[in-house]
């Protein structure tokens, strides 16, 4: 139980920071198939699986509470080092990735869906920056475009590789939605995750199916999915002297830690 909490913890606290996607955190930590599998089955193992998905909810609203006035002052203070780490990151997650798809030889076929998940993932490039800019007081159509938005973060919430901070981030709403955590804005955060919760249920249930009938096409998508978000994450070359030296070793730092854990805990 403790284990689920803090699994919980560290998956809602990398959603905070944008390109750093939770389903992969979540597949590092070795709960994601559960993940998929508990919420998909909350009508045959109702008991089970609200057991495991409460604690794994409350470890992560406390994740997002507790770290998001943190979130942004590493992404406003200290971006290049944090990108870097992230970086390593998602590289270090690959082999885990790699092993979980059961491929043993690459053939045209296999690799086709990851390239297919490597281009989905490039294509959201193609969104309009600040898609959906909310200003001033939360009224009732404003919440029903936030429910509308759950719904879209809810896919980046479940698909590894594709980062609900950086879709918060296309559609204008980063900012103000760390704010509302960090304030505890209800009139804002309910639709948002009423909206969400509704998404999670339809992409975990074509996700599930997906993953039964399919698996190593579904793992080889997951990760196209997950390549194609180091160059979302990866924010260039450096500029200044001091940060040569720091963001490689920041980069090793984060590749190690996560081979590291995802060797641990993975499944």
């Amino acid at each position: 139980m403790a284990k689920t909490a803090l699994s919980g913890v560290v998956v809602g606290s990398s959603m905070l920071i944008p390109g750093v996607s939770g389903g992969t955190t979540a597949i590092m930590l070795g709960i994601y198939d559960r993940l998929v599998r508990s919420i998909s089955g909350l009508r045959r193992h109702p008991k089970e699986s609200l057991l495991f998905l409460g604690l794994f909810c409350l470890g992560g609203g406390a994740g997002m509470l507790l770290f998001s006035r943190l979130a942004l002052f590493v992404v406003e203070q200290l971006a290049y080092p944090a990108q870097y780490f992230f970086t390593g990151a998602i590289l270090g997650s690959l082999p885990l990735l790699i092993k979980k798809s059961t491929v043993r030889r690459f053939t045209p076929g296999t690799a086709l869906f990851g390239v297919v998940g490597f281009l989905l993932v490039l294509a959201l490039r193609l969104v309009p920056k600040d898609l959906f800019v909310l200003y001033g007081k939360v009224d009732v159509a404003t919440m029903l475009l936030l429910a509308f938005t759950g719904v879209i973060i809810a896919v980046a919430l479940v698909l590894p590789g594709i980062s609900a901070s950086h879709m918060l981030l296309l559609l204008g709403l980063y900012q103000m939605t760390l704010k509302a955590i960090g304030d505890f804005y209800l009139p804002f955060l309910i639709p948002l995750g009423l909206g969400g919760i509704a998404g999670i249920f339809l992409c975990t249930a074509a996700l599930e199916r997906a993953m039964d009938g399919h698996p190593q096409q579904t793992y080889m998508l997951i990760v196209g999915f997950v390549a194609a978000s180091v160059m979302e994450v990866f924010p260039g070359l450096p500029g200044s002297v001091g940060l040569w030296f720091i963001c490689p070793l920041c980069l090793v730092a984060g590749a190690l830690l996560i081979y590291w854990v995802s060797g641990k805990f993975g499944q």
